[in-house]
């Protein structure tokens, strides 16, 4: 079950340093804020998925727009001389980009890794989308890895598929790694502890593909919905099944829906772990002084809900992110057919739209962007990392009774044929 988070002063260890040691004066999450952001923390399924699907629509009416006439006219506003070397210079803040802007920095992530089945899909879409990219442009996936061809795809520009994953939230800015590691793991087990306690009261979930978007600045995502239990009073009289709401899912008989009546287990989640952050006094390991700590909690706030850091949205917007490619005519040395692209992509939402991935758990870990992916992976380079599980899914299903074979069926009949002749 998901709704407001109890606390208790044993959350966080009291043995950690007094720059991160905890408040312990609020004993239940305090969502004013997070309201005032416009995060819908008690919306239904259905009212998050009616959200998130208005901010999916404007992110692809933008991306269309882009390609019917926006790319044309960048293209036009490129330099008529020294076009190649003002490429290869954009080409260098692009790579500047996936970098950490103050090497050594650390940051702490919260995120759901993707399931095996659906990670392999994702790369797959992944593969052909660039490969349409390059095609367009006149070369291979393969030399598009050189830096002087005439689209750039370059490693580092694709998550790992071990390492794809969705962002709940990034509950910390980056900052400077504390160079006392009994401190620096002391903080992180008692950040992870009270994550820990922060879900505690929520279950396992379900998300479901939306679609896939490649938005006009190049990003590939995978977009998500939400579903829940769904309860229908009308099938009940005429049904062998029960659909009585969450108890039906439980027993494995009930329908998972997107317009499911409950509250949205995504938002709630995330609402939580924020709520710990800043009820918690865990955002101390910003380091900052005392006088700071008003304005760098304001600063934290923003960065660490989705409303700077997923896709501009504050309605519960989940993504994984597939590749941040480098597709405007400042980044590209001859034109690409951004209309094929986006049929690829459009081809793909089509056969992705609809699987389902289980939310086990999610993993919180510090992060250092050095590995592939940059900054946006928060897994590869990790110098510290916690997995945190959700409550269990529903049971399966008993299976069904293995059907009558023929022969049996035949024997079955006579057996009813002999008994109706005796009665008579």
């Amino acid at each position: 079950m998901t709704g407001a988070l109890h606390l208790t002063e044993g959350d966080v260890d009291a043995s950690v340093d007094k720059w991160a040691a905890p408040s312990v004066s609020a004993p239940v999450v305090n969502y004013s804020v997070l309201e005032e952001l416009g995060v819908g923390i008690d919306d239904s399924v259905q009212e998050a998925n009616e959200k998130r699907s208005l901010e999916y629509e404007r992110q692809l009416q933008l991306s269309l727009d882009y390609v019917a006439t926006g790319y044309d006219a960048e293209w036009a506003s490129r330099p008529f001389f020294g076009a190649e070397s003002w490429v290869q210079k954009n080409r260098l803040e692009y790579q500047k980009s996936f970098d950490v802007k103050q090497p050594g920095e650390t940051q702490l992530a919260v995120s759901i890794p993707i399931d095996r089945a659906l990670r392999e899909l994702f790369v797959e879409a992944r593969r052909e989308i660039t490969d349409a990219l390059c095609s367009s442009a006149g070369c291979t996936l393969e030399a598009a890895a050189d830096m002087s061809s005439p689209v750039w795809v370059p490693e580092f520009s694709g998550i790992p598929v071990r390492d794809l994953h969705i962002t709940v939230c990034i509950p910390s800015l980056w900052r400077r790694l504390e160079t006392d590691l009994q401190k620096r793991l002391a903080y992180n087990e008692a950040v992870g502890d009270a994550m820990a306690r922060a879900s505690a009261g929520h279950e396992g979930f379900v998300v479901e593909v939306d679609r896939l978007c490649l938005g006009k600045d190049g990003s590939l995502l995978a977009v998500f919905r939400t579903v829940g239990p769904q309860a229908d009073a009308d099938l009940k009289a005429s049904s062998k099944l029960s659909y009585d709401g969450p108890e039906a899912v439980a027993d494995g008989t009930g329908l998972y829906d997107r317009a499911s009546a409950v509250r949205d287990p995504m938002t709630a989640l995330r609402a939580d772990i924020i709520g710990v952050f800043f009820e918690r006094g865990l955002a101390h390991c910003q380091r900052s002084s005392p006088e700071e700590e008003e304005h760098m909690a304001q600063r934290l706030l923003h960065q660490a809900t989705i409303v700077k850091t997923v896709g501009g949205s504050t309605h519960g917007y989940i993504h994984c992110s597939l590749a941040r490619l480098a597709v405007s005519p400042g980044h590209t040395h001859a034109r690409v057919d951004l209309a094929e692209v986006q049929r690829v992509v459009r081809l793909w939402s089509a056969r992705l739209g609809g699987r389902r991935m289980w939310v086990r758990g999610f993993k919180l870990s510090e992060m250092t962007g050095v590995g592939l992916g940059g900054n946006k992976n928060p897994f590869d380079g990790a110098i510290w990392e916690r997995d945190i599980l959700l409550g269990p899914p529903p049971p399966l299903p008993e299976p069904l009774p293995k059907p009558y074979s023929a022969r049996e069926d035949i024997a079955a009949r006579r057996v009813a044929a002999a008994r109706c002749a005796t009665q008579r």
